[in-house]
């Protein structure tokens, strides 16, 4: 059987797909609910990140490393750059409402 030029072009691709379609089967509804949310982190996980997409990510690639064997040591140092960087998140945010809100203002 030969290959589609799709699968020629990105063979790795094409078999994380069948590994995903596979392993998704025999999931449950809440578990196919998890595993579309975990893809859609990473879907959205292109160039600019918000600190909750780039701490799942991270969570995700340390399981796919270690798999069952992952502890609480092996993500803390995520959990800890999540916190501070949501934290410098909501400062920008409420500072550049501010801005917003002064530039809204008509001129007295």
């Amino acid at each position: 059987m030969s290959k589609t030029t799709n699968e020629a072009q990105f063979p790795i691709e094409v078999s994380c797909m069948g590994e995903l379609v596979e392993a998704a089967s025999g999931l449950d509804t809440s578990s196919l609910q998890y595993l579309v949310a975990a893809a859609e982190a990473l879907k959205v996980s292109r160039g600019c990140l918000t600190p909750v997409e780039d701490f799942v990510e991270n969570v995700l690639m340390a399981y796919a490393h270690h798999g069952p064997r992952l502890t609480p040591d092996v993500v803390e140092r995520d959990l800890v750059s999540f916190k501070e960087e949501h934290e410098a998140l909501r400062y920008v945010v409420r500072r550049y409402v501010h801005l917003v809100d002064d530039e809204a203002k008509p001129a007295a």
